[in-house]
């Protein structure tokens, strides 16, 4: 519980250390933008309410460039602060932990859908397959305890996740005969077509 403690505490301070230098970014912007209403007989925000074929046109400005130049601010500060985190190891776990989707593909063949993803290191017990309204769930509860038997291990590592993906398929889709087989962490299910 320690190590998930840790990591919920690391999770925090990424989201206040992102949400203040977001909040920087915007100050920064907004001063920018203030300085350059001063320097200028344009007012800024009174052309959000003009329209933007008039406003090009009558007082020279060109707002999708104004609008791409903070697009690539934004995206040059996130990208700083993933190249500051990405590679941190308990960074990932705690990602990992919290955000994990499985991949999936779905393709539709003649006379059925075949839905497959990837469930590597889940037991065939712990997972859950249901349908509802044309929309096929897939749950599943990953419980890892590496643990000694001895009462004087030195390490002793667990593991939990769970997650779900939902995926919606058309009218024909007939749930009552469907099949799964799990085989070396890949699970398939197959779903026929209503005739």
């Amino acid at each position: 519980m320690n190590s998930f403690n840790s990591s919920v505490l690391i999770m925090g301070l990424i989201l206040i250390a992102v949400v203040a230098w977001q909040t920087y970014v915007i100050y920064g912007l907004k001063s920018n933008l203030e300085s350059k209403e001063r320097n200028s007989d344009v007012n800024y925000l009174d052309l959000l309410n003009e329209e933007p074929a008039r406003i090009s046109a009558e007082k020279g400005l060109n707002l999708f460039k104004e609008i791409q130049t903070i697009q690539r601010e934004f995206d040059n500060t996130f990208r700083r602060l993933g190249t500051n985190f990405a590679d941190e190891p308990y960074f990932k776990l705690a990602f990992n932990n919290f955000f994990y989707a499985p991949s999936l593909d779905v393709v539709s063949k003649d006379d059925r859908y075949v839905i497959k993803t990837d469930l590597p290191g889940v037991k065939r017990s712990d997972i859950r397959i249901t349908a509802d309204n044309n929309v096929l769930n897939i749950k599943a509860e990953v419980n890892t305890f590496n643990d000694e038997n001895s009462s004087k291990y030195i390490r002793k590592e667990r593991y939990m996740s769970k997650f779900q993906r939902a995926v919606s398929l058309a009218e024909d889709a007939d749930f009552t005969k469907m099949e799964h087989s799990y085989e070396n962490g890949v699970l398939t299910i197959s779903v026929p077509k209503k005739k």
